[in-house]
């Protein structure tokens, strides 16, 4: 389903969406600032995500089968209506079959959604989220799953083939692992499944949890868990005992402490008990990590740390500065930022100020722990730093290699910039400039 706009947003707000490299060597008249900051944020969610997950079933013999969706506003069609909101609507229809083509079970859900503001109707920061439950008989099925567009008509399908797992009450099970995201800020308690199966946010604890099965109430067994990168090694293991107040005993837990840096991760999960033994595996992706601030990455010390002014200086310039002492260094750069004051008479200069805002961002968004590279260094962080916040980011996993893309678009230079992720540990390297 293609996303159509209502109309193109091509206001922007003042200085922070401004490319930083003009200032070489021209001044920048400032804009207006905008009444809503745009909706899309850095790290925006994929537009679409389909995840099936399996857990011991509600009658004898069967397996819970839950099946998620999510959609990002951007890829509906919104129509204005004569209150001033705008109104979308989508019809969503899963059916099952068999092997063979035999037909199992099927629903279907019509749903509206109505907004306030036109800049919502782009949103890629929450998804619209449908969620069915099947007990289905384990075996081979297809997943056929059909989301039309109510104003465009256009169709959005998936076939997903599935063998669902035996949950035998004498066998010990582990479930589907499910990740998890705190659906507000500060909202601890309110958890959704991330379908995205990707964290963005600092404050997130990076939680998840699973089912173990094929236990009496009061048995203890053992979990070994194990966090591995991006080439398959271990980053971290560690073990605990529980005791089950049921036969489907759910494990809640969290596993920020574990992780040190950005990248893709795989977790494993194996549990044991009196012999007998049963194993779960699930990759998830991590875009942020919060990274304290060091002294030179404060506003007040940027000077200190130069390698960005490479980005803004030309080369002549930048040789001085690295050959400078740190009293010539800061003789140098406060003339550069003088000369390029949009308001002398103002107390702050805000080219500058927003020039140290793009480096910290970047260093706290695109270090990457592993190669003890920071931010700045990476191309993400080069090109954020220069242009600053693209006007929408697209996330994205290919399906033949697994590696994942993102794609900044900034529409005051009609530019797209297409990063790879090639070997999974969130370098990010630039691949496509167009």
């Amino acid at each position: 389903m293609k996303s159509v706009k209502i109309k193109k947003n091509t206001s922007r707000a003042w200085v922070r969406y401004l490319p930083l490299f003009v200032l070489v060597p021209f001044s920048i008249a400032l804009g207006q600032p905008r009444q809503h900051r745009p909706t899309n944020p850095m790290f925006a969610l994929p537009p679409f995500a389909f995840e099936i997950y399996q857990f011991p079933g509600n009658e004898p013999g069967t397996t819970r089968v839950e099946i998620h969706t999510g959609l990002v506003n951007d890829v509906l069609q919104f129509v204005r209506t004569k209150d001033g909101t705008f109104k979308a609507g989508y019809q969503w229809a899963i059916d099952i079959v068999d092997e063979d083509g035999k037909y199992i079970a099927d629903k279907i859900l019509n749903r509206k959604t109505v907004l306030n503001r036109f800049d919502e109707t782009n949103s890629r920061t929450e998804y619209t989220r449908e969620f069915v439950a099947f007990n289905l008989a384990p075996g081979k099925y297809k997943f056929l799953l059909n989301i039309e567009d109510t104003e465009t008509k256009k169709h959005l399908r998936r076939e997903q083939p599935v063998e669902i797992r035996s949950f035998p009450p004498d066998e010990l099970q582990v479930s589907s692992i499910v990740f998890l995201s705190a659906m507000a800020k500060g909202a601890e308690d309110s958890l959704a499944y991330n379908l995205a199966k990707t964290y963005n946010r600092p404050d997130e604890k990076i939680p998840l949890e699973f089912v173990l099965s094929g236990l009496a109430p009061g048995d203890s067994a053992q979990i070994h868990y194990e966090l591995h990168g991006w080439d398959d090694q271990k980053i971290a293991t560690w073990d605990e005992g529980v005791f089950a107040d049921s036969s489907a005993y759910r494990v809640t837990r969290s596993i920020r402490q574990y992780l040190k840096g950005t990248g893709t991760f795989a977790l494993v999960i194996r549990a044991s008990q009196n012999g007998k033994r049963a194993e779960q595996r699930e990759s998830f992706s991590v875009n942020f990590i919060p990274i304290m601030p060091s002294a030179d990455d404060s506003t007040e010390n940027s000077n200190a740390n130069i390698g960005p002014y490479e980005y803004i200086l030309s080369k002549g310039d930048f040789k001085k500065l690295a050959k400078a002492d740190s009293a010539g260094r800061k003789a140098l750069v406060d003339d550069f930022w003088a000369r390029r004051n949009p308001d002398p008479k103002a107390s702050e200069n805000e080219l500058r100020k927003e020039f140290d805002r793009r480096v910290q961002f970047a260093n706290k968004h695109f270090s990457v722990l592993s190669l003890q590279k920071q931010g700045w260094q990476t191309d993400r962080g080069r090109i954020y730093i220069k242009y600053g916040q693209p006007t929408w980011v697209r996330n994205q996993a290919q399906q033949k290699s697994g590696q994942f893309l993102e794609v900044w678009y900034y529409s005051q230079m009609n530019t797209h910039f297409v990063f790879q992720d090639k070997k999974g540990n969130g370098d990010f390297a630039l691949i496509v400039q167009e």
